[in-house]
């Protein structure tokens, strides 16, 4: 268990946002520094609480550390706060069965020890997720049975929420003069309280239940009213969802320009929170917004990106599927072995009376060395079940870090592309308000009669356009690269500008660092040998290793200069040359080095030297595996407090 843990809570750091590092330090820190489990197990339960939207999967991997730790102790408190967790994370991965026998087995324990505020959570909950599976006759009744303990218990911190249920359930059942009278209801005491984040989310479901009736008007005067109480209360995941409903209301309307700038907004405040699902819908719509409009390459595209991240969202099933499957073939193995030993050791017995009379002191000692022996078998046997599921746990964290290492990669391209994206979208925005002044003037000079001037305004005008289709066609160009690049990977090789690849994450890895951190600069140095040509490698990969090195050699030479060394100007060098047949990639930096005692170990899988919480340790290791399989070679050339380089070698030509 004390294994395990910290793997998982490695595994989360490598998802979560950079916001929320500090926090995730702070419980890492009293994990570690408490001493009795029910301390852990309640650590777990908030950490596992605080992913249960943002990252359900790594959610339920704590969250059934903590059930553990619970059961252990007999911590009933951490059983059931366990229970709950795991039923949600189920719940938001899609699992409605799963997530069912959880709240139901939370229910039984609820029952066995009454508590009227945990009673009513629990059937409030089972009635959400009834509600999200679509059965909403079952999700009534569980809401029926929760509010009556509202009633009995005086439970007056519940009503809202009890009204906040049936209003929703109402809207999605259409039963819309009812989801009027809850949603009312739940915003009158929410303006008694005078709390914003109440006053956000009654203002949406509200906004919700007249978009449904068509009454839009009414709809976006609901949205709009309740975006400052969200904003105030920076309840994102509500927030999120009115913007998404002010771009639905768009749609239905017509007004297809601002459908897409809300449905963006949602789309950008559910990717910089970790909204998932609603980063889902927000795909989905403006799939359907492009769609209505004739844009089919935009609808397209979204309507990619939503089945890549559905998938992502809803592959956890096939995955514990096929787990379950292979733990009952082993199981079935094992039995087989241990009857077949069994059988071996009965016949062994029977020699062993067979010959009792004659031999009975060999046979005593016979007997004893043989049960030793089984009592050796049975512990052997234990400590190799114990090993292979430790080896399986370890196996499927790796790999989850790895996948988590690929794409905090992607992550770090996503400010160096709004970058090169920028740029052309400035220049398009400045000649577009720039040809809006000059037809004003060219209706002034025709009105005048002054034709010459106005065809003159007219060439201006055409020569803007051009500026503009150019510019157009550039950030095209810059989406079209960048899709390709987040393509995953195929695997198999193709006809790459090697040159033109380091160059783009060079500059990409960049501009990504400049846009977190402002006061970052640093004097880029490139050399590269137009005598290469096209070589053949997987770009996905190579490029992952290039933005890989070239970023840490951007966060070293960083890290030199906050300890404010005179003269010294932070450098990166990124270079390509032929030599034979071989093709050489040199990233080189003048920062503080590598020290010689840890340089032997820096392409081992989790080391770094960075500070708790900034790396996964699976960098180079990757990178390393990454050359290895294009039949190349990787090295370092290092000197304390001088600068380091990395030294790749390619082939030239595919195997």
């Amino acid at each position: 268990m004390k294994q395990i843990v910290p793997l998982i809570i490695l595994l989360v750091f490598g998802y979560h946002a950079q916001a929320q590092n500090m926090y995730i330090d702070s419980l890492r820190l009293a994990y570690a520094n408490a001493k009795a489990d029910t301390s852990r197990a309640d650590i777990l339960w908030e950490m596992a609480n605080d992913f249960v939207e943002s990252q359900p999967d790594s959610s339920l991997l704590i969250a059934e550390q903590a059930l553990l730790l619970s059961r252990k102790n007999n911590y009933l408190t951490g059983e059931l706060r366990s229970l709950k967790q795991i039923a949600e994370a189920y719940q938001a991965m899609g699992n409605y069965p799963l997530a069912l026998q959880y709240y139901l087995e939370r229910l039984q324990l609820d029952e066995k020890s009454p508590d009227a505020q945990r009673q009513t959570t629990t059937l409030l909950s089972i009635a959400n997720l009834y509600q999200s599976a679509g059965d909403y006759n079952q999700a009534l009744v569980y809401a029926k049975k929760g509010y009556e303990l509202i009633d009995k218990h005086k439970l007056e911190n519940y009503r809202w929420y009890s009204y906040m249920v049936f209003g929703d359930m109402y809207e999605k059942m259409n039963n819309l003069p009812q989801a009027k009278l809850y949603n009312k209801k739940a915003y009158d005491l929410a303006v008694l309280q005078n709390d914003s984040a109440w006053l956000g989310m009654c203002l949406n479901n509200t906004g919700n239940t007249f978009s449904k009736a068509n009454m839009y008007d009414s709809a976006l005067s609901c949205y709009y009213r309740g975006i400052p109480y969200l904003q105030s209360s920076n309840n994102e995941s509500f927030l999120c969802e009115t913007y998404l409903g002010i771009s639905n209301v768009y749609l239905k309307t017509g007004l297809s320009a601002q459908a897409i700038d809300y449905a963006k907004r949602a789309m950008n405040l559910a990717s910089t929170g970790n909204f998932s699902k609603k980063y889902l819908l927000a795909c989905q719509l403006l799939t359907d917004i492009y769609k209505s409009n004739g844009h089919l390459d935009s609808a397209y595209v979204y309507l990619h990106l939503s089945v890549t991240i559905k998938d992502s969202l809803y592959n956890v099933d096939k995955i514990k599927q096929f787990q379950t499957l292979g733990f009952n073939e082993t199981l079935r193995q094992q039995q087989s072995r241990e009857a077949k030993q069994e059988f071996e050791t009965k016949i062994k017995m029977y020699s062993l009376i067979g010959g009792m009379v004659l031999f009975v002191i060999v046979a005593f000692i016979l007997y004893r060395n043989n049960k030793q022996k089984q009592a050796a078998n049975i512990l052997l046997k234990e400590q190799k079940q114990e090993i292979e599921a430790t080896l399986g746990e370890l196996k499927a964290t790796q790999s989850q870090l790895i996948q988590s290492e690929k794409m905090a990669s992607l992550g770090e391209l996503t400010a160096g592309i709004a970058h090169e994206i920028q740029n052309p979208l400035n220049f398009v925005n400045n000649f577009s308000d720039v040809n809006a002044e000059l037809i004003d003037e060219m209706k002034f000079e025709l009105q005048s009669g002054n034709s010459e001037n106005a065809i003159a305004l007219a060439d201006d005008i055409k020569d803007n356009e051009q500026k503009i289709n150019h510019h157009g066609k550039r950030a095209e160009a810059i989406v079209k690269g960048m899709l390709q690049h987040s393509q995953s990977s195929t695997g198999k090789m193709q006809s790459t500008n090697i040159n033109a690849l380091a160059d783009e994450y060079l500059r990409l890895a960049y501009h990504g660092l400049r846009a977190k951190d402002k006061s970052f600069n640093a004097t880029l140095k490139t050399e590269y040998d137009t005598n290469i040509g096209l070589i053949s490698l997987v770009s996905q990969d190579v490029g992952r290793v290039i933005l890989n090195l070239v970023n840490n050699a951007f966060y070293t030479v960083s890290e030199k200069k906050k300890q404010r060394i005179d003269a010294y100007e932070p450098t990166v060098w990124l270079s390509t040359k032929k030599v034979n047949e071989i093709i050489e990639i040199r990233i080189s930096d003048n920062g503080n080095g590598i020290s010689q005692k840890v340089v032997d170990k820096i392409f081992q899988p989790f080391f770094t030297t960075k500070p708790a919480g900034q790396g996964t340790g699976l960098g180079l290791s990757l990178s390393y595996d990454i050359i290895k399989a294009h039949k190349g070679e990787i090295k370092v050339e290092t000197e304390e407090g001088k600068g380091t380089s990395f030294i790749i070698h390619l082939p030239l030509h595919a195997l």
